[in-house]
């Protein structure tokens, strides 16, 4: 697949298996939110939001990365480029 789809994919079974830590990247990732307002907004602790932060991170880099390298990708068959960085430049 794709690697948009293969984004797309990995998010979806995340959201399965882990609704929360789904949540905790689209609000971080796609709202741009920072930690703190994450926490915020799910009603957790700080402390909650990183953990989950960086197990999703984790999930979706392994998961997207199988996924790129048994179809390869759409142009060709480099090695999937990793999941783009936290957007917020702040490590909080």
């Amino acid at each position: 697949p794709s690697e948009t789809r293969a984004i797309d994919e990995a998010l979806d079974k995340l959201r399965r298996e882990s609704p929360r830590r789904a949540d905790v990247v689209e609000l971080r990732y796609f709202a741009g939110l920072s930690l703190e307002e994450v926490g915020r907004v799910l009603d957790v602790s700080l402390a909650t939001v990183k953990r989950e932060w960086m197990l999703a991170r984790a999930l979706l880099l392994r998961d997207v990365s199988e996924r790129t390298q048994e179809g390869g990708f759409a142009g060709g068959s480099r090695n999937p480029e990793p999941l783009p960085p936290d957007p917020a430049s702040d490590p909080s």
